[in-house]
């Protein structure tokens, strides 16, 4: 059960339909190889539960995403932004966020005290998480941009002794659908 919980949260299918319509399901054996591929160590229960636990929390703990991906259509846009914080330190947080796209457009977002708003929170090893979904007006093109996010607090709450996390993700708009020629439209 164990190994099927972290195959699942890694991504791995249980089953997919081939091309000629054979259905394949992934036995347990090749679960384990493509996990020992991954480099986790699945030897024992512990460190099965180890890896389940450190890849449902991955989010939480990395304060913003490597990489976001929205729709064009996606209005407005929505960055969830992950901070650890003690209850009540939240009212002096303030959030700084910088969206730069290819050509060198930039749009700032800055809220801090009562727009400090949570979504959710979640105890992970007996710290507390917030989860802030801080929203963009601005319509984004099609494209790859450059989102920066900086939390500070006046004091030093964070981890290392910190009063500031800064951490920057590749935010990526894209189109609904492929390109489609014409001639394939009609079928």
């Amino acid at each position: 059960e164990l190994i099927q919980e972290l195959s699942g949260l890694f991504g791995i299918l249980p089953e997919y339909w081939d091309i000629t319509g054979t259905k394949h399901i992934a036995s347990l054996e090749t679960k384990k190889a493509i996990l020992r591929a991954m480099n986790m160590q699945i030897d024992t229960a512990d460190d099965v539960a180890r890896h389940i636990n450190e890849r449902r929390w991955k989010t939480w703990r990395s304060f913003i995403d490597p990489v976001h991906v929205l729709s064009v259509n996606a209005h407005p846009v929505s960055i969830p932004v992950y901070i650890p914080v003690k209850e009540g330190e939240e009212k002096d947080l303030t959030v700084s966020l910088l969206i730069e796209d290819e050509k060198g457009n930039k749009d700032k977002i800055h809220y801090s005290g009562d727009a400090v708003r949570i979504s959710e929170q979640q105890w992970i090893d007996g710290k507390r998480f917030i989860k802030l979904n801080r929203s963009c007006e601005a319509k984004k093109e099609i494209g790859y941009h450059a989102l920066t996010v900086i939390c500070s607090h006046p004091a030093t709450i964070f981890p290392g002794g910190s009063d500031t996390i800064k951490k920057t993700e590749r935010l990526i708009i894209t189109p609904d659908a492929c390109y489609m020629q014409p001639g394939l439209q009609k079928g």
